[in-house]
């Protein structure tokens, strides 16, 4: 469910920001391929062949607003945060108690902020 508000807010934001209908097709379809595929196969890439951090790797999870959504459901499913390896132990012993709490409070600011973003675009837009 979170996923797909953070999608819809997304979709909307490129909707009012494109000029043409095709142009927001075009936008909206590069955006979620690049959120949704790209950045997660580079992600899985880099943390797999190169030394990456868990602060580090903790902290890219929460860049990307379809990622922190998806997240929402794996922190409901496993509140100790095993399933998603080191980054999760970190973010364990680190936050303790409320490291599950942190993907649904990322995934309402991206909400939010998409959300504010898609207003203050339709109300600048002469519709």
């Amino acid at each position: 469910m979170g996923s797909a508000a953070v999608g819809a807010a997304l979709g909307i934001l490129v909707g009012f920001s494109a000029s043409t209908r095709g142009c927001a097709y075009a936008r909206g379809v590069s955006l979620w391929t690049a959120l949704a595929l790209i950045y997660g196969s580079a992600l899985t890439f880099t943390s797999i062949y190169f030394a990456v951090s868990e602060p580090l790797f903790a902290a890219s999870l929460l860049v990307n607003p379809l990622t922190a959504a998806r997240l929402v459901e794996i922190a409901l499913a496993d509140p100790s945060l095993l399933t998603l390896g080191p980054a999760g132990t970190y973010l364990y012993k680190s936050l303790g108690a409320y490291a599950p709490l942190l993907f649904p409070a990322t995934a309402a600011v991206w909400y939010l902020a998409l959300a504010a973003a898609s207003i203050i675009t339709a109300y600048r837009r002469d519709l």
